[in-house]
């Protein structure tokens, strides 16, 4: 694989049990500093070997903690990874394809950012499609057109690419994604850069949007505001982004706001989890908005489910400042829902145990228990009520609509009730979702944020059909303000944007859901339950 390093800023390396509870969100931010790569997976546009671009980028996660995706993603020498995650010190951020290549290119104590010499075959490397294994992984096969064979001319379409658009080439389309890769909240967002890797390549090998080829540009901000803003910033100034695209960064987000709002620079898709993006009129969200759509995630499902329930325990995480906004919105639109908040409790992400704030929330006289964290806490949480012999009725956010959240929780989990911001992933409307996800990101997780990923994509195909040959970001823009009623396929409420305010208010809507026999099950298929009073947004 040809890898340029495009960037380079070093910081101290984030360890990943620098969450606890006396650290406050700047201390945080500070240790999560670290270094980041960016390296270029390039090949010619056309359908064909896709596959291995996308894993390629994804495997070489722990080495190189970003990556671009290309055209139709003809990797060169895409198959085996980058580096292992013992050498460069990029080993924090978590790979679900485990990235230690299984190739004689990857080692132990190699460089970050190594390239690994044992690609699929000898034509990966001269501009053929990839289709070979993958670090730690197992990519398909490319098609039977053999983009792969020794000989391709480099940056030519293989045989069987869709043929060149009539009126010209259209541009590449180059859009930028930034988060946090790495500690905790890496852990947590992990599916989000899968489900963006993975509609990049899906929708190159589909000839691209609408024939522009697509360029992904992703990078590691490590938690720190200040790396956030300049990632943003370079991507707009150096790598001339058309938009940002599936963002992951929930205590970074709000330092590149200014700028972007100023920029006019749309950020399409993320992970819902972010108030202050939900107020920003450059964030479109695909899914439920991460404000009062958030807030209502956590009690519309009792509306469904337990509407004889009334009396509720409100706990919430303390290193993030959206999980105090969140509880606050929770707090203001309970009484709507019918609910009494009749204790609450700030608790951190990194507590072994949660025996203390559960006792106090059955003394209180609470049967439902509001969890306003991530899943991995709210497991423990579950597991230390049921410890003290108390069951209450559980629920939460989108974010635990993860497959982790079954295969970790086990039998604890039984009967948490979900806001779900998307049709479920077994549903026959998310099939293209599942086959990219298989293909494209082999090991990865199935997730409602790594869904929000790979819809927010689908958006831009169906907005890109009105794109002119060499579009602007003003075009891009103007196509999200054009929407009316879009649903994608029904996997989503009724979408448009008013301009000039932030889009919460686009989607406060969920599909009821619950853990039931190790598998989230709508209560209703794939029908909606939307906040009182909810309508689309009317242009």
């Amino acid at each position: 694989m040809k890898v340029r390093i495009v960037a380079a800023l070093m910081g101290a390396a984030l360890a990943t049990t620098a969450c606890g509870s006396t650290l406050t969100n700047d201390q945080l931010n500070a240790q999560a500093r670290e270094s980041f790569r960016i390296s270029s997976v390039q090949g010619a546009p056309g359908a064909n070997g896709a596959g291995g671009a996308a894993a390629a980028a994804d495997g070489s996660q722990t080495g190189v903690t970003s990556a671009v995706v290309t055209g139709a993603a003809t990797a060169t020498g895409a198959s085996a990874a980058n580096a292992s995650s013992a050498g460069g010190g990029y080993g924090n951020a978590p790979s679900p394809t485990g990235s230690v290549a299984a190739s004689s290119g990857a080692r132990s104590g190699g460089p970050s950012g190594a390239t690994a010499t044992g690609a699929s075959a000898a034509g990966a490397r001269t501009g053929g499609g990839a289709g070979g294994s993958v670090a730690g992984g197992s990519n398909p096969p490319g098609p039977s057109t053999a983009p792969g064979r020794a000989g391709a001319t480099p940056g030519v379409a293989p045989p069987g690419a869709p043929a060149t658009p009539a009126g010209g080439a259209k541009s590449t389309i180059a859009l930028g994604s930034f988060g946090t890769q790495t500690g905790p909240i890496g852990r947590i967002l992990l599916p989000v850069p899968q489900g963006a890797r993975a509609w990049a390549a899906d929708v190159n090998a589909r000839g691209g949007l609408a024939g522009h080829p697509v360029k992904l540009i992703m990078a590691d901000d490590g938690g720190d505001p200040n790396k956030a803003l300049s990632i943003v910033r370079r991507m707009v100034e150096e790598d001339k982004v058309l938009a940002f695209y599936a963002e992951f960064g929930p205590t970074t987000i709000q330092a590149a706001l200014p700028y972007l709002e100023q920029k006019q620079i749309p950020v399409i898709g993320g992970c819902n989890c972010f108030q202050g993006a939900a107020e920003s009129p450059m964030v479109f969200q695909v899914g439920i908005g991460s404000k009062y759509g958030l807030a209502w995630e956590h009690l519309l499902p009792f509306k469904a489910y337990a509407p004889n329930e009334k009396k509720a325990s409100l706990q919430y995480c303390r290193e993030a400042p959206t999980c105090k906004t969140m509880a606050d919105d929770i707090r203001k639109l309970a009484p709507q829902a019918g609910i009494e908040i009749v204790h609450e409790a700030q608790t951190t992400l990194t507590q072994p145990d949660y025996t203390a704030e559960v006792l106090a929330a059955r003394n209180a006289g609470a049967n439902l228990l509001i969890l306003a964290t991530e899943s991995f806490s709210a497991i423990r949480t579950i597991r230390s009520a049921h410890r003290q012999d108390w069951h209450p009725q559980v629920a939460t956010q989108h974010s635990a609509v993860d497959a982790r959240f079954i295969a970790d929780g086990g039998a604890d989990v039984e009967g948490v009730l979900l806001g779900a911001g998307i049709v479920s992933w077994d549903s026959p409307k998310m099939a293209d979702y599942r086959a990219a996800m298989s293909r494209y990101a082999p090991g990865g997780v199935l997730a409602n944020i790594s869904q929000f990923a790979y819809m927010a994509g689908k958006l831009m195909e169906t907005m890109a059909l009105s794109w002119p040959p060499q579009p602007t970001t003003a075009d891009v823009v103007k196509g999200l303000y054009a929407l009316r009623g879009e649903t994608l396929g029904g996997t989503i409420p009724p979408l448009a944007y008013k301009e000039g305010v932030g889009h919460d208010s686009s989607n406060l809507c969920v599909v009821p859901t619950r853990v039931e026999g190790g598998k989230f099950v709508p209560q209703n298929g794939d029908n909606f339950l939307c906040a009182p009073g909810w309508q689309p947004v009317q242009k």
